[in-house]
């Protein structure tokens, strides 16, 4: 699953950006507590999801520019 940068969390979460920023941290802090590697400011999609209990997101369909 990829991972989803601060924008991606707060369509998916309805959070501000602030909020969304804070999410990213928390997860992350969560993931390297269970021994994987993060990335600042970026979130696995599906981890997300998981804590969240979200089951079904709504694509957003790619710009063409």
């Amino acid at each position: 699953m990829p991972l989803i940068g601060v924008k991606e969390v707060m369509r998916i979460t309805g959070t501000p950006q602030s909020s969304a920023y804070e999410i990213i941290r928390m997860l992350n802090k969560e993931l390297r507590a269970k021994g994987f590697l993060t990335r600042s400011g970026r979130v696995e999609k599906r981890y997300l999801l998981e804590r969240f209990r979200i089951v079904d997101v709504p694509e957003v369909p790619n710009e063409v520019s």
